[in-house]
């Protein structure tokens, strides 16, 4: 008897229970009905492959129990409609007002926009591409849906980018929810917010959920001044939404913090979280790439030593310690052009080239944002928690 086994059939089949319970609350009876089917069936496994097993008699209790759940709701599942918990019927319409959504048809990023980041475009590839087309195999594989995935850096470092960049490379829909779009000071508000940004990401599918600031959202109680429970509310809220919501089944989870410290110990640990990456400061390829990007227009003409991106990554490389973010780069890209564009519109010759001296002149106009006491603070985030 391999006593792993057990202890990941029994996961399982609690966590398509959870999560069952979780979507009747909602009155989404036809998903409830799916996943009890799938804890029965758990439950039957676990008893047939261990009879020996002192949980046997009870493994069978649970499935005749979830059976007579499944028969009550069984009739509502063929016509109740997707509803929020509070009993409103929920259209993509109604996502407006939660958030920034991008369809896949207007969003024009890819992971071809986005520079450098291999290693994280090849574990973004894999977990959301699987989660979300191969989640049938993955589960004859003994593997679960990708959750949620952590995403930590310094600001201007591109995590909202990245997602944005992910989004449009498989073409499905995301939704950005932001504390100033989903945290209400007052008590009962932003649990009930909390819930229908994971009610949209259901009635999207497939679609990506990205909370910014998730620090923001959900803190760490033992540094959080708040006294209402508001935060709490919030905690488990979400908790329950990933459990319930099948994160992972139709839509994916994505969160960013610049201040890993802050953030509640559930969300910087295994569990909920899949993955917890690190967006470091531009390397030297990553910053030429960013150049690159940033210098493509159809009627920019560029001197050939603008040409030469490894030179401009050089002239950008760190100083003492201190790093320049992408977000800095883009900048003296846009000084650069500007002064260009100057020039063509006093002269009336659009044949002028954007200069290294005018590159030069953007680079010296900017200091790096990112301190020495930075970037030691997220690296032992990352040793400590990434991965």
């Amino acid at each position: 008897m391999s006593r792993s086994e057990i202890e990941r059939g029994m996961a399982k089949a609690e966590n398509y229970e959870r999560r069952a319970l979780t979507l009747i609350n909602k009155g989404d009876y036809p998903a409830a009905l799916g996943e009890l089917i799938k804890a029965i069936e758990k439950y039957k496994t676990l008893a047939a492959r261990f009879q020996r097993s002192v949980l046997y008699d009870r493994w069978l209790e649970k499935a005749d129990e979830l059976l007579v759940l499944a028969k009550k709701i069984k009739g509502k599942a063929k016509t109740t409609p997707e509803m929020v918990k509070e009993g409103a019927p929920i259209s993509i319409k109604d996502c407006d007002e939660v958030g920034e959504r991008v369809d896949p048809e207007t969003n024009k990023l890819d992971f071809s926009k986005l520079a450098g980041m291999d290693k994280i475009k090849k574990i973004l590839r894999r977990t959301i591409e699987w989660s979300l087309k191969e989640k049938e195999k993955m589960e004859e594989h003994g593997l679960e849906p990708t959750k949620g995935i952590l995403l930590v850096g310094p600001p201007g470092c591109g995590k909202t980018y990245l997602v944005k960049c992910a989004a449009g490379e498989f073409k499905i829909r995301l939704l950005i929810a932001s504390p100033a779009s989903t945290f209400n000071k007052y008590v009962g508000e932003t649990p009930k917010a909390v819930r229908k940004v994971f009610q949209c990401g259901e009635k999207m599918t497939p679609s990506i959920i990205f909370v910014d600031e998730i620090d923001k959202l959900l803190p760490d109680p033992s540094r959080s001044s708040d006294s209402s429970g508001v935060t709490g509310q919030a905690l488990s809220t979400f908790q329950q939404e990933m459990d319930g919501a099948q994160s992972g089944t139709g839509f994916i989870v994505m969160m960013a913090t610049n201040d890993p410290e802050l953030l509640h110990p559930a969300l910087s640990r295994t569990g909920r979280v899949s993955y917890r990456l690190y967006i470091p400061p531009p390397d030297k390829p990553t910053r030429a790439a960013v150049f690159r990007i940033n210098l493509e227009a159809p009627k920019l003409i560029l001197e050939p030593e603008v040409q030469n991106f490894d030179l401009l990554a050089d002239l950008t490389a760190p100083q003492d310690g201190w790093y320049y973010a992408s977000s800095d780069i883009e900048e003296m890209c846009r000084r650069a052009k500007e002064k260009r564009f100057e020039i063509i519109i006093e002269s009336g010759n659009e044949e002028i080239p954007l200069t290294l001296d005018m590159l030069k002149e953007a680079i010296n106009s900017l200091k790096p944002s990112i301190s020495p006491k930075q970037i030691h603070r997220y690296e032992k985030w990352a040793d400590e928690f990434s991965g």
